[in-house]
């Protein structure tokens, strides 16, 4: 071999390391990604030479040896080069499994916990890192739910196929357990539902879905269908206390909602439901239960 082919494998095999260690690498100033990357070859050494000599050496290499021997991708790299899946740096990795940490097992999602061990068994086989990370930041909610006391039919034993199901635009027959915990208002019997979205909200995980059929179809409601009024009708206030007024539009199912109740119990006396008639009289039950909880006159005539 001789001196310029060993130099040329040397200058190659030095690129390659560096795009592995430095993926999407960033100049400080501005410029094309083969520009940033070429700066950061000749800041380490691998390119020596004017700016312009340089930059043309590494979209020859790039053109000749990279792109056709699929070491690079053929479509254009705009947002900085990297190889393969090697996408993040050995800080941010270091960072991503810090942040996993920190709320994995607190939503005790299994999906992100089986990622979770997955990124610190092959940190610590790679010898990235040998220490179990000291989660800096943390989540205060977390599940009540315990996961290995739920059926293997249970949608979060499944979690990998129900997220399928979702993109594809599957529609599913769903049913609850009988004697699992509810809010009294989910149907008991067997339906069918296209699932929309998973979402983790304070105490578990929930499965956003659209009805398929019956008196409750849909996800919001429709103006036009009978027994589904508008939820809030705003009235003219001449109260110089509560001078505002404040409109909220939602499904008819989010009366029964306890999220519902507790944001406008959050406001305490600063805010006055009006309509629709049912939470009006739910509030004054509430209100009147509490009156006689410590003590005091039922407060029949409360206007709310």
């Amino acid at each position: 071999m001789v001196i310029a082919e060993v130099d040329r494998f040397l200058r190659l095999m030095g690129t390659l390391r560096f795009l592995l260690h430095h993926p999407f690498y960033e100049y400080e100033t501005e410029g094309s990604a083969l520009e940033a990357l070429t700066h950061g070859l000749r800041n380490h050494n691998i390119l020596t030479g004017s700016l312009g000599s340089c930059q043309a050496l590494l979209r020859k290499d790039i053109q000749l040896i990279f792109k056709p021997y699929e070491l690079l991708h053929a479509y254009r790299y705009k947002q900085g080069y990297f190889l393969g899946t090697g996408i993040f740096s050995h800080s941010q990795l270091l960072r991503l499994h810090q942040f996993l940490a920190g709320q994995a097992k607190s939503l005790a999602d299994p999906t992100v916990l089986d990622l979770f061990t997955t990124l610190g068994d092959r940190l610590q086989s790679s010898k990235i890192s040998s220490l179990h990370p000291y989660p800096v930041r943390a989540l205060y909610n977390f599940t009540i739910t315990n996961q290995s006391y739920l059926p293997d039919t249970a949608l979060a034993k499944t979690i990998d196929r129900l997220e399928q199901e979702i993109e594809q635009g599957q529609c599913l027959e769903l049913q609850r357990f009988a004697g699992v915990g509810s809010h009294g208002t989910e149907p008991e019997k067997l339906f069918q539902a296209w699932p929309v979205q998973i979402v983790f909200h304070n105490i578990g995980w929930y499965l956003g879905y659209e009805v398929a059929s019956g008196d409750k179809k849909g996800l919001l409601p429709d103006s036009s269908r009978p027994g589904h009024p508008r939820l809030f009708r705003l009235k003219p206030t001449g109260n110089p206390i509560r001078p505002h007024r404040f409109q909220v539009k939602l499904p008819y199912w989010a009366l029964e909602g306890i999220e519902l109740q507790r944001w406008i119990w959050g406001f305490k006396d600063q805010v006055q439901v009006v309509s629709p008639p049912e939470q009006v009289k739910r509030i004054r039950e509430e209100v009147n239960a509490i009156g006689l909880l410590y003590g005091c006159d039922p407060l029949i005539d409360l206007i709310l």
